[in-house]
């Protein structure tokens, strides 16, 4: 697990944009994101961090964006149990 600082690395901040707009959600690319992956037993990247809804600005929560889903999740240690098809944030 890593922080990420979405200003020097503005190719996460891209695919974080990316994922949350196709599902109509926002986030705040100066708030607190980390990354997992890749590792021997994950092949690919996991980004954990708030996002909030574009038709409800005060409403945050937190989402684990794999690299074809998003979920919304009850916290940040939790990314990896809420990852579930109830949890998924549709497209």
């Amino acid at each position: 697990m890593g922080l990420l600082d979405l200003k020097n690395e503005p190719t996460h901040a891209v695919k974080i944009r990316k994922a949350l707009s196709r599902r109509g959600l926002k986030f705040d690319e100066g708030g607190d994101w980390e990354i997992h992956g890749p590792h021997d037993q994950m092949d690919y990247q996991v980004y954990v961090g708030s996002a909030y809804r574009e038709a409800d600005p005060e409403a945050w929560f937190d989402v684990a964006i794999y690299p074809h889903a998003v979920y919304e999740i009850e916290s940040s240690d939790e990314w990896t149990k809420d990852a579930r098809p109830e949890n998924r944030n549709p497209i």
